[in-house]
């Protein structure tokens, strides 16, 4: 890379960091491209430059995110923990990058569900939970009656279920003890 595009990339990554900071402290829609441009250093017209929009910088900052927590994801289910481990941690989200993320920067980046983005993340994450839960079946930690697509569903409603109570209670899962009789519960049910 030559130092026009070096110049390049680290201004459009300041702007991405910009807009990321605003957007956790204010949320999406109450962050204009001109506080972004002022936190960045740069003319509105720079950001216009790279992005052509705010939904276009933000499309950028969401895929960002999405892939970063696919990597997260990745690492711990071809990690070397035990699968409960493993499951724990991805039901928790204590493992995700966005834990340092404010409530309302989450819920406003998770209702972009039309983007390309967000849609290519659900697949993946899809394809990954999928071969995840196999690797229980086949280990007979998880029942090999009951379909991959049938798990996939049960754990999207307990992470939708499990986000909905830390956001009401931020410290619910710093509890060791909670997390594995949530884990047991996931598994076992109330028996």
């Amino acid at each position: 890379m030559n130092g026009h595009e070096l110049r390049r990339q680290k201004k459009i990554q300041t702007i991405k960091n910009s807009a990321l900071k605003l957007f956790n402290k204010s949320g999406i829609a109450k962050t204009s491209v001109d506080e972004i441009a002022s936190l960045a250093g740069v003319s509105k017209v720079t950001i216009f430059k790279y992005f052509g929009s705010k939904e276009h910088l933000i499309s950028h900052l969401l895929s960002d995110l999405y892939d970063q927590i696919i990597k997260d994801t990745e690492a711990i289910v071809y990690g070397d923990l035990d699968f409960e481990k493993k499951l724990a941690m991805i039901v928790s989200e204590r493992q995700m990058s966005l834990k340092d993320y404010q409530p309302i920067f989450l819920e406003e980046m998770f209702l972009r569900t039309e983007t390309e983005s967000y849609k290519k993340y659900m697949k993946r994450t899809k394809a990954l939970m999928y071969n995840f839960f196999e690797e229980g079946q086949a280990k007979g930690i998880i029942n090999k009656n009951i379909s991959v697509e049938t798990m996939y569903l049960y754990f999207q409603v307990y992470k939708s279920g499990l986000h909905q109570m830390t956001h009401n209670n931020p410290g619910l899962l710093n509890d060791e003890k909670l997390i594995e009789d949530l884990v047991n519960l996931y598994f076992n049910g109330l028996k």
